[in-house]
């Protein structure tokens, strides 16, 4: 089996990072695996991933940094189709679509399956809803990250489109232990954190229309943590992620007098060092997919605080988590004070449903489930060109 992962780019992202490992582990199955970017190889991170493609063997057209919208993507990746003729098309994350669909026209003829994968329940985000509601014409089957982005699909779709609907939860390459003292005191020591500090940690980018539309509600996790610990050096906030919003969320943290406790870490090559020094992830966003971070933050036997929403509550264990609505800053800054006050209880129970989410969302895992839903997708797929050939020579 022959599968092309089509991407913006190789970055600092979750959905960045799950293609790249869903890949490699695809690779690992035996699957011939290539990468397609539209937009490069960018920053310490992307080349992080790029790294982790080429050890597995893993091809990757179009890695230097060039134009997303550049006509010659288009060019490039029809000839790459046309040449390599892959048995899956995957398109992964909204901008390479409208890609994937010209190149489809331009390959016609191809016998690739296209295919596209959901990682969100925001469904149309600045795009016309028109563009968006043509879209699974051109693809034969819609891979929903979750089962709340498939419901948000089905809803946005308004019919009947269980045959074209496929769901997988994401998968991660999760810590297999949970964070020893001394993964914690060396982790401290490496972002210069106090051992006695209460962390508060957070990882996202910080993307938006405006400070109080963005995501990952940072906006939303600042006003609570200054409105729960501010005066106290002892508490600090770390935010990991960077875009364009940063600049007005560090000046949201100096205005509400937190900035000497409000640590903007930028973007990191990985996530455990950070996910190590916390006390608490909290995670407040307004909508997700499936956050591959917060399997992630459990994996390490960490506590979370995050936002009550369907995409959240769907994966959060009974009582290890803390749940609050979403931007409701009074809440969310209770909630970090009763979880401080109750830690120990916190930590305990998040250690002992670690374990589950290794196994629940193991890459591993993933990519068995891919590679089912790729068989069963390419045995339909053949069949219906075999029915279309056979009705042609008829």
């Amino acid at each position: 089996m022959k599968v092309l992962q089509i991407l913006p780019d190789l970055s600092a992202g979750g959905a960045e990072g799950f293609v790249t490992n869903l890949g490699v582990s695809l690779a690992g199955l035996g699957v011939e695996v290539r990468f397609f970017l539209m937009a490069g190889v960018r920053g310490e991170r992307g080349r992080v991933l790029y790294s982790r493609l080429k050890e597995a063997g893993i091809e990757v057209d179009g890695s230097e940094e060039h134009n997303v919208r550049s006509l010659m993507n288009i060019l490039n990746l029809a000839e790459s189709i046309r040449s390599w003729q892959p048995d899956i098309v995957q398109a992964n994350m909204y901008q390479t679509e409208a890609l994937v669909c010209i190149s489809r026209i331009l390959t016609l003829g191809s016998v690739s399956c296209y295919i596209r994968r959901l990682a969100n329940t925001e469904q149309v985000g600045s795009r016309s809803k028109t563009i968006v509601r043509l879209m699974p014409l051109f693809f034969s089957k819609t891979i929903a990250c979750s089962v709340a982005v498939a419901e948000a699909y089905r809803n946005f779709i308004g019919r009947d489109c269980e045959s074209e609907l496929i769901t997988i939860p994401n998968g991660g390459l999760l810590q297999q232990n949970t964070t020893t003292n001394e993964e914690r005191r060396n982790a401290r020591e490496k972002y210069g954190f106090p051992d006695k500090a209460f962390i508060v940690v957070h990882i996202g980018k910080m993307l938006g229309t405006g400070i109080d539309k963005g995501q990952k509600a940072h906006d939303v996790l600042i006003k609570a943590f200054a409105r729960a610990f501010r005066g106290s050096p002892n508490h600090i906030l770390a935010l990991v992620g960077d875009g364009p919003l940063r600049s007005e969320l560090e000046a949201l943290s100096r205005y509400l007098g937190i900035a000497q406790q409000t640590c903007f870490l930028g973007l990191q090559t990985e996530p455990w060092p950070v996910l190590q020094a916390a006390d608490i992830f909290c995670f407040p966003s307004r909508y997700e997919g499936l956050p591959n971070v917060l399997p992630e933050a459990a994996s390490c036997g960490l506590p979370v605080l995050a936002s009550d929403i369907p995409e959240i509550r769907n994966i959060s264990p009974d009582d290890a988590w803390l749940l609050r609505p979403v931007n409701d800053v009074e809440s969310f800054a209770d909630g970090l004070l009763y979880m401080q006050k109750n830690i120990n209880i916190y930590k305990q129970r998040a250690e002992n449903v670690a374990q589950d989410f290794r196994k629940q969302f193991s890459m591993q895992l993933c990519a068995e489930n891919y590679m089912n839903a790729y068989n069963q997708i390419l045995r339909k797929h053949k069949k219906v060109v075999f029915t279309n050939m056979k009705g042609l020579n008829g």
